[in-house]
C-alpha cells in the first residue's frame, strides 16, 4: 500500500530538485497546465511506460501536483483528509 504522506514528501522533493517554484499561485498555474495537457491528450502511451496512456500520465501529474501542494501547506494526514472529504461528498445534496 502506498503511503500518501511519503508520496507527497517525495513529490515535493522532486519538484524542488527540478527547481520548480512552490507557492499558491504556482500550484494554481501548474494545475491549469496539467488539466489542459489532460484535455488535449491523446491515447498514445505515456512517456515513461507503454503500460499507461497519455491520459493516465496526465491524471497522475494532477494527483502529484495536489499531493505536493498538500505537503507544502503542511497537511499532516492526507489519507484522513481524503477519506473525510469522500464521506462528506457521499452525503452532499448539491
Amino acid at each position: 500500500m502506498i503511503n500518501l504522506q511519503h508520496l507527497a514528501r517525495d513529490s515535493r522533493a522532486a519538484a524542488e530538485h527540478r527547481g520548480i517554484k512552490l507557492g499558491i499561485y504556482e500550484f494554481a498555474d501548474k494545475f491549469r497546465e496539467e488539466v489542459e495537457e489532460y484535455a488535449d491528450g491523446d491515447t498514445f502511451a505515456c512517456k515513461f511506460s507503454h503500460e499507461f496512456s497519455n491520459y493516465e500520465e496526465e491524471l497522475a501529474d494532477i494527483i502529484l501536483v495536489a499531493l505536493t501542494a498538500l505537503n507544502w501547506i503542511g497537511c499532516t494526514d492526507i489519507e484522513k483528509l481524503l477519506l473525510e472529504k469522500l464521506k462528506y461528498n457521499q452525503h452532499r445534496q448539491d
